[in-house]
């Protein structure tokens, strides 16, 4: 089950790399995770 703030994340990032055309590294997904106090999958 993905909480509604994991889900929220997850579609930043993809709308990032749709909008940049650039894929995100996990790293910068951990970090976002990081800044709301999500675990990183």
């Amino acid at each position: 089950m993905i909480h509604g703030l994991e889900m929220l994340l997850y579609q930043a990032a993809r709308q990032v790399e749709l909008f940049t055309g650039e894929t995100l590294s996990q790293t910068i997904v951990s970090l976002m995770a990081d800044a709301v106090a999500l675990p990183a999958r």
